[in-house]
């Protein structure tokens, strides 16, 4: 922006909406006016399913013209009409968008980091495609040098490399560490990068690092092995370190000490080495070593992209290595603070590669190639480094080096604090989810207890259900009871119809007997009656004989008229005498036989009424028999019917006792269920209690840490003073140094306070999160300016 309005021109901002809220507030504008371009990072990834990998993925990759980003950006260029865009990350939306116009691509230099000022590379193709280092590599390895300045270049190189030995106390010990790890054989350096930056997810793709790093070992040719190093922001766990030790013989893990933040010592010591986009990258390639870059980078067209061709990978020859070493140093990169002490120089450049036909045939060109602007570059902690390269004198050459790694030293303790912020942020994150988890316990408990409540008024309401079953089961079994004496008394009663039944046979077979009695009495009156009728038929008979022999008489009578007429009167009346007398003693038979008759007729008369009467009887006793049957029959299925509905009844009741039986075990096991998630919210609370205390933990140590690199600081800065008048103006600036590093001290005790105390205070967190963070700011604000104006005056003071 400075350089920008240095030049007369118009600066503007297109960022998010936080970024360009902040930049308005800080009003850096000479003019007094900012002009900025909010974008609503929410809408720009609406396209990409509000994932960040695929927005990442998007910025390598050309647009569609639907996309919101690109749109927005277009949007922009016809409006604000850039002559020169300038971007600081990866973004070929933006590329696209603004193709009709110049572009520069800013970053910090691929050069060794380690022990060095910040230098910015401005690259006018591209960042991590397309760029000068992708698209001209060949003509970079074949740069033609004068043998002056390739002798300067190589020595400059081999100072450099020198000095990555001894620009951390912990290089030594390091690289004999991972010397001692070659006895497994020829060791690549696995170089992780921060897992949020687009140049690892869009670069290459989501995965974790330690699958990362397991798949790069397992991938390496036969006899190398892994060696993790990490970024100063972010590392795997011991655990998970000792778990991919167990898991393969080809990935080997240096202390924690070492395996953070010396990549570029270690490169001295390695074979190779594996990463996705580092810049260390071109470290090792500078260094000559075997180099795998896996992912979208302008590494790529230098080196392998897969590691098992890291055999056939070839590494820079020494000529190679220093011409692309002049090219980085000479107009390819620019030392940051040089840049921001002076805006007409930054302008100056602008305009150059606004002017410039052809940007990257000029960063080409190495005629002008300097050893004092190359070396300006680096900074060097002997005197020995820079013989022969048109130094400074030693004396004024040690002070100087004092204060860069007094700087240096500022840098890493800033980098250690910032890395500890950041180590607190994740602390805070992980807090924070710690707390929404326990929230979300607490909503389960509170959800588990309120399923146990309604367990428990279900289990009630099936006590009750239970109790009016064993009521009404006590009421059936009444009534099956009350059934069952029924049918013992309709027994009882079918055993006395039986009886009576029996008796009735009894007494019907009794009437039989009298009844065949009767028919045998009958059968003699009968037999009687036929001794009458013979009789009878015997007197007929008989009075046949008598009418035959009157016949004989009256024949006589005739035949004694004729002999005897006087006689005949007297046989005449003897005759009729004696027919008077036949017909007395016929008159008499006829009289007793109908006498006898009248006897038979009567008799027989009375056997047909007493055998009428015996019928009726016997057919009452036949309907007595049969309703006695019918009442039988039905008193028995009248029990069966009443046996069945209590079978019923029983068997519908066990069913109902069985059903709420399974009801209220699936009730009880539900309250188990409840309790057992009980139990785990006591567990996971318990969990959550000793994650505070780790989180307590790290944070008292990193705050240790960060009281040793105080101590360290001032160890140093008693180094640096020389004369009283330094000491004195020295202690001043330490003196407030000091102050702010007590409020800072005051305001981490008061955080490691707020910490212990989240425990208790959880509703009040955010407040006193945001009251800590706006005390760290203030005092890293004043830190910053104290630090700022302290070096601005040393480096004046020594430059006079």
């Amino acid at each position: 922006m400075r350089a920008t309005e240095a030049s007369g021109g118009v600066f503007s901002l297109a960022a998010n909406s936080d970024v360009c809220r902040e930049w308005e507030l800080q009003n850096l504008s000479a003019s007094g006016t900012t002009v900025t371009f909010k974008l609503n990072p929410f809408e720009l990834l609406s396209k990409h399913g509000f994932q960040r990998t695929n927005y990442a993925e998007s910025l390598f990759n050309k647009p569609d013209e639907d996309d919101p980003f690109f749109i927005a950006l277009v949007q922009i260029r016809q409006q604000f009409k850039p002559d020169l865009v300038i971007m600081t990350a990866q973004n070929a939306i933006a590329k696209f968008a603004f193709d009709e116009v110049k572009q520069l691509f800013i970053e910090q230099a691929p050069l060794p980091r380690l022990g060095h000022l910040l230098r910015t590379s401005i690259d006018p193709e591209g960042h991590q495609q397309y760029a000068t280092l992708e698209c001209y590599s060949a003509q970079i390895r074949a740069l033609a040098l004068t043998p002056k300045i390739r002798r300067e270049a190589t020595q400059l190189l081999e100072a450099v490399r020198a000095e990555t030995r001894r620009a951390d106390p912990r290089c030594a010990p390091a690289q004999a560490a991972l010397h001692d790890l070659r006895k497994h054989g020829r060791i690549a350096l696995l170089v992780t990068q921060p897992m949020d930056a687009v140049t690892y997810e869009g670069a290459y793709k989501k995965i974790e690092m330690e699958n990362l790093i397991y798949s790069w070992a397992s991938s390496l040719p036969p006899g190398w092995i892994g060696v993790p190093t990490y970024h100063a922001g972010e590392r795997l766990s011991t655990e998970m370190e000792r778990s991919l030790s167990a898991a393969t013989d080809r990935l080997k893990f240096l202390p924690d000490q070492f395996s953070q933040g010396l990549t570029e010592p270690l490169l001295d010591v390695a074979d190779g080495m594996v990463t996705i986009s580092s810049t260390s990258a071109m470290t090792g390639l500078l260094f000559g070593k075997l180099v795998v870059v896996t992912g979208k980078s302008p590494f790529s067209a230098w080196c392998e992209n897969d590691p098992t061709r890291l055999n056939e990978v070839k590494p820079l020859t020494t000529e190679e290595a220093v011409s692309t070493f002049c090219f980085l140093t000479n107009r390819f990169s620019y030392r940051h603070d040089m840049l921001m002490a002076q805006p007409q120089r930054f302008s100056k450049l602008l305009k150059l590669f606004l002017t410039t036909q052809s940007p990257a045939k000029w960063l080409l060109d190495i005629k002008d190639w300097d050893i004092k602007k190359a070396s300006s570059l680096f900074e060097f902690r002997a005197c020995d480094s820079l013989n022969g390269l048109g130094g400074a004198p030693c004396e004024r050459r040690d002070l100087r080096q004092q204060l860069a790694a007094l700087t240096s030293e500022f840098n890493s303790v800033k980098s250690e604090w910032h890395a500890t912020i950041e180590i607190r942020n994740r602390l805070d994150i992980e807090r924070n989810t710690a707390i929404c988890e326990r929230d979300s316990i607490h909503s389960e408990w509170a959800s588990a207890v309120n399923d146990r409540d309604r367990l428990l008024n279900e289990l009630n309401l099936a006590k009750m259900t239970i109790e009016d079953f064993e009521k009404k089961i006590t009421t059936s079994v009444a009534d099956r009871d009350k059934a069952l004496n029924e049918s013992m008394i309709s027994q009882v009663r079918l055993t006395s119809l039986i009886s009576e039944n029996a008796a009735l046979l009894t007494d019907a077979k009794n009437l039989k007997h009298q009844a065949r009695l009767e028919q045998e009495e009958m059968a003699e009156c009968g037999a009687q009656l036929a001794q009458v009728s013979l009789h009878r038929d015997a007197l007929i008979e008989q009075l046949y004989l008598q009418k035959s022999e009157n016949n004989l008489l009256n024949e006589r009578v005739i035949l004694a008229e004729e002999s005897k007429l006087a006689e005949r009167k007297q046989l005449e009346d003897r005759l009729v005498n004696e027919l008077n007398i036949a017909k007395i003693t016929l008159s008499d038979t006829q009289r007793l036989l109908e006498v006898a008759r009248n006897q038979l007729t009567e008799a027989t008369h009375q056997a047909q009424l007493e055998k009428d009467e015996l019928t009726r009887n016997s057919k009452q006793v036949a309907q007595h028999r049969d309703t006695l049957h019918d009442q039988i029959s039905q008193l028995q299925s009248e029990n069966i019917l009443l046996n069945e509905r209590a079978s019923l009844a029983e068997e519908f009741y066990i069913a109902e006792l069985r059903a709420s039986k399974d009801r209220i075990e699936y009730q009880l096991k539900q309250i188990d269920i409840a309790e057992q998630q009980a139990n785990r919210f006591n567990e996971t609370n318990s969990i959550l209690t000793e994650k505070l205390a780790v989180i307590e933990r790290k944070y008292k140590c990193a705050q240790s840490k960060w009281m040793n690199m105080i101590a360290t600081y001032g160890v140093a800065i008693s180094k640096l003073l020389l004369t009283t008048s330094e000491r004195d103006a020295v202690r001043k600036r330490l003196a407030v140094t000091s102050l702010a590093l007590e409020e800072l001290k005051e305001s981490s005790d008061a955080y490691a306070n707020e910490v212990r105390a989240a425990r208790l205070e959880t509703a009040t967190i955010e407040n006193r999160l945001t009251e800590l963070q706006n005390k760290y700011d203030a005092c890293i604000t004043l830190a910053k300016e104290n630090t700022r104006q302290k070096f601005s005056r040393l480096f004046k003071f020594h430059k006079n």
